[in-house]
Order: C-alpha cells, then structure tokens, then sequence
C-alpha cells in the first residue's frame, strides 16, 4: 500500500519524460509551438494523468498549443503505451501551468513589502486582495500566528499520550 504514491511519482516522471521527447522529436500538428511539460500529475490507480504545459508566447499561443496537444493526446497515449508498456496507459488531459505568473506576482509582492509600501503594484492588486498593513502589523500577526500554532501542536501531543482506558491493562496482559 505504501509503494503506490511512490509508483505513481515515478510512472509521472517517466511520462513526463517521455512526452518530452515526443514534442522534441516533432509533434505535427502547427498549433504546437514551443512548449514544456513542467509537471505531470497522476490519479493513485495510474489511470488519468494532468500535463502541466508551459508555452513560450502569449496566451493565444498557450491556447492553441493546449488545443493542438488535446487533439493529438490520442496519438500520444498511444505513443506512450509502446514506449512505457503499463497495463494501463494513462488518459492524458493537458492543462496549462501558471506558475511562472504566479511566482512573478508573489516576487512583485514581496519587493513592494520590502520597500515598505502600504500598497500592491497596479500589475498584482487586480488579482490580489489590496494589503493596508505595515512591516510592524506584518511582524505581530506572524508571532500570533507561531504562538497559536505552536499552542496547538503542543496540545495535539498531549492528546497523543493520553492512552485510552483499559489499555494499560491490555498491554500487561500481552506481555505475559
């Protein structure tokens, strides 16, 4: 039971590997621009996979390069069956990976907290909930934060040792 998270990991790299190397060898559908598979996400029963593609260009490129893989993820399921050779090869549903953005967005945020603005650049506020707190507010609700956390792991253990009733007497009877 412990082995399939670690299986399905592996199967996803190799089928990110192996998607890799067909869009490199030559995918033949135009629509396919130059694209990566960042990521690929597997279901425990290693029947449906998520494709996390990034597209260098803008998002109506993203958008064909979506539709050009969905159209041929047929083609390369069936591609990936002979290459991998699983019992079952996985059904592939190509999404597309915004990570870049949202890292872009996080490091605009973190040099506006760093200059000591009150206020988040016009390119992130439409996305973000506006912050109107200041680097002293910041650092208070980050020690309400430890303390409470730290509160409740410190509970969460003591109830931990707690033993239920009657098992002391269990134990010392297995021991016997």
């Amino acid at each position: 039971m412990s082995d399939a998270p670690r299986r399905s990991d592996r199967v996803a790299q190799l089928v990110q590997q192996e998607l890799g190397q067909m869009l490199v060898d030559g995918l033949k559908d135009p629509r396919v621009g130059f694209a990566t598979i960042t990521e690929v996400r597997l279901t425990g029963d290693l029947h449906s996979a998520r494709v996390f593609v990034s597209v260098y260009g803008d998002e109506q490129q993203l958008q064909e390069s979506l539709a050009g893989l969905t159209a041929a993820s047929g083609y390369l399921r069936r591609q990936l069956g002979h290459r991998l050779q699983l019992k079952f090869t996985p059904e592939l549903t190509f999404c597309a990976d915004n990570s870049l953005e949202r890292a872009k967005r996080l490091d605009e945020i973190m040099h506006a907290i760093d200059a000591g603005e009150t206020e988040l650049p016009q390119s992130v506020a439409q996305s973000v909930v506006p912050v109107q707190t200041n680097r002293s507010e910041l650092q208070e609700r980050r020690e309400i934060f430890a303390e409470q956390s730290k509160n409740e792991s410190s509970k969460e253990s003591r109830e931990s040792l707690k033993r239920p009733r009657g098992s002391r007497r269990r134990d010392r009877n297995r021991r016997r």
